[in-house]
């Protein structure tokens, strides 16, 4: 299903799309860790920046669920034209609380993906989009990470929708019927250059040598449109 919302993105907003394999999932080798995806998030943008030629000013992240927290740490590293998250949690600290109340749980865990202290230090323009029946991440912590962010940002609630089927619940023209959020994300973003590479389909490509010496990855890209900024998807 990762597949039918990106190229729904694409279709639907014309925004070329690339997304990656973390380490020990699908076709990348390895073993996962919180430093790991990180890590790996990384190399993907070298792989934009040094072999697809892209600067900084046409690149936007979007990640959702626990992808939320990898693209708020590579903002902190390297900012983008802008961010998006969709059903974003706050950290795994603050999930194990929620699920685990009378548990002091949250500060024995090592791994923490800790948006919510992170996203203040970023000055991007910020949707964040979350299903108000969420049963995984549930509504009230998106918001929580959207509080947290500096403006420009707008919040979109979808609803009806639950973790995973967004996308379906939202149904054709999803993306174009955000209130005007997108409008408004797309404002504070710079509009597409016309580097762009030609094409419809959907193609596979391997990670550069530069990138596999962070982590062995297989990448997909959609070829551009005619909107926007190209996205990065960590997911």
């Amino acid at each position: 299903h990762r597949l039918e919302n990106l190229k729904l993105l694409h279709d639907e907003l014309g925004v070329s799309v690339f997304i990656f394999d973390y380490r020990g999932y699908g076709a990348s080798e390895g073993k996962p860790s919180e430093g790991g995806t990180y890590r790996d998030a990384e190399a993907a943008l070298i792989y934009l920046r040094s072999q697809r030629e892209l600067p900084a000013d046409l690149i936007v992240y979007f990640g959702r669920s626990l992808g939320a927290a990898i693209a708020v740490e590579l903002a902190v590293r390297a900012p983008p034209a802008g961010l998006i998250l969709e059903s974003p949690l706050p950290s795994v600290p603050y999930m194990a609380r929620r699920a685990l109340p009378f548990l002091p749980i949250g500060r024995l865990l090592r791994t923490r993906y800790d948006a919510l202290s992170k996203v203040p230090k970023l000055h991007v323009p910020l949707l964040v989009l979350h299903g108000d029946r969420d049963t995984v991440i549930p509504i009230d912590a998106g918001r929580r990470v959207f509080e947290a962010a500096n403006e420009p940002k707008a919040f979109h609630s979808i609803v009806g929708a639950d973790h995973n089927d967004t996308y379906v619940v939202g149904g054709p023209g999803t993306w174009r019927r955000c209130d005007g959020s997108w409008r408004r994300f797309l404002a504070g973003s710079p509009e597409r250059g016309s580097g762009a590479p030609k094409g419809s389909d959907a193609v596979q490509i391997s990670a550069p040598p530069t990138a596999k010496a962070l982590t062995s990855e297989t990448t997909q890209m959609m070829p551009s449109g005619n909107i926007a900024s190209r996205w990065m998807a960590l997911r």
